[in-house]
């Protein structure tokens, strides 16, 4: 779609499920495959400003190698999109300008999907890790958060000492 075409179609509504994904790349290092691909956006362009208001939601589903088992998982999620593009770098400074003198709504959909991914994709993001050598341990936060609170200051630990001295 370019300029001529918004400019005679102020709204466009696209709802769409893309069934031949291998055209389509994932910016991230455990991205295996697209598995799933659809977008349900509304496009308005305000001729005033010249800039295209995108709104809609993107659903996407993908395969990943997961760092911490080595083994293919799913991921699956949503992604609010809204966004302002311009075909003109003349306009303001929150829009995003369109490269060229096109704008294809998938391509720009991937990019929103590349822009949101989480660097880890796995459940098990919250853990905190440390090396595995001989005596350390995996927490989890909460439980590395709840063991830090319990430590005892180590200044009690000599007072104590003095106290058992009088």
């Amino acid at each position: 779609m370019d300029i001529n075409y918004f400019e005679n179609n102020l709204h466009t509504e696209i709802i769409k499920e893309i069934k031949t994904l291998e055209d389509f790349k994932i910016f991230h290092p455990s991205v295996t495959k697209l598995s799933k691909f659809e977008i349900d956006v509304d496009l308005d362009w305000s001729k005033s400003l010249s800039i295209l208001s995108v709104n809609g939601i993107i659903n996407f589903s993908l395969l990943f190698v997961n760092e911490f088992t080595n083994k293919e998982e799913e991921y699956s999620n949503s992604i609010d999109w809204s966004e302002e593009y311009c075909f003109s770098s003349n306009a303001s400074s929150n829009s995003n300008i369109i490269l060229g003198d096109r704008f294809n709504v998938l391509n720009y959909a991937i990019e929103q999907i590349n822009i949101n991914l989480p660097y880890n994709l796995s459940n098990n993001n919250n853990d905190i890790i440390k090396k595995v050598c001989s005596n350390d341990v995996f927490f989890t936060e909460e439980e590395y958060n709840k063991n830090e609170q319990n430590k005892l200051d180590p200044r009690w630990n000599q007072l104590d000492q003095f106290n058992k001295k009088k």
